[in-house]
């Protein structure tokens, strides 16, 4: 694959002593990057981005809270109308929106008590509220085997559940099972490299991009606080 050996070519081009000392890579669920870490640096542990993971999994919750929040037997039009005022949308479930988004330690009582009468009605989409909020205790373990513990359990109340959006997520990051546990392993984020890639894009923006290589270059170092000798 191109990606892989585009990867390869990248790794196998810093210093073998680099190569040797490096003992964690954080990655998004790619494989191509997998491939590539543990052909160049087969000592090095893989974790997965903890926040993708997480953002993978509440999107999955969601989408159910939005299929849900669709009225059944609708008939009429609804082009054009702001979500907020769409006759399409149950009025209970849109304004449960960012409520729902949250974690459940963040939450304030008015909106326990939203959420709440919400589940009441919808059970379902109370049900897709717990999974992503046990899911995310999974990373609060004190340690892996408790995680391990945390994740079959999960695993179990998915099945249980049938859920279909989550039950796919899952399926699809499954295979990603090693690498999550392994962030109980060494807590490690790709969350600096994010910031700085984004700061570099909303440079990007402002200056409505760069023709010259080598000024976008230095942009990119002073903006990073980086010298250009560095």
């Amino acid at each position: 694959m191109v990606a892989t050996s585009a990867a390869e070519e990248l790794l196998f081009g810093l210093p073998r002593r680099v190569r040797r000392n490096v003992e964690t890579v954080v990655i998004d669920c790619h494989v191509p990057f997998q491939k590539a870490i543990n052909t160049a640096m087969p000592q090095a542990r893989i974790v997965v981005d903890k926040f993708h993971v997480l953002a993978a999994i509440d999107r999955a919750a969601n989408n159910v809270r939005v299929r849900l929040g669709h009225k059944k037997n609708f008939r009429g039009r609804d082009g054009g109308t702001a979500r907020q005022h769409n006759p399409r949308n149950d009025p209970q479930v849109y304004r449960a929106r960012w409520a729902f988004a949250k974690r459940r330690w963040t939450l304030a009582g008015d909106e326990r008590d939203q959420l709440f009468n919400l589940f009441a009605d919808q059970p379902e989409i109370g049900v897709a509220w717990w999974l992503k909020e046990a899911f995310a205790a999974i990373y609060e373990a004190p340690d892996r085997a408790d995680a391990e513990r945390r994740l079959e359990l999960w695993e179990h109340h998915v099945a249980t559940a049938g859920i279909k959006e989550i039950a796919d997520c899952w399926r699809n990051l499954q295979r990603w099972r090693e690498e999550i546990l392994a962030y109980l392993d060494d807590p490690q984020t790709n969350g600096y490299a994010e910031g700085v890639t984004n700061k570099i894009k909303v440079m990007k923006r402002r200056a409505y991009g760069y023709r010259n290589r080598d000024r976008y270059r230095r942009k990119i170092l002073t903006t990073s606080r980086r010298t250009a000798a560095g």
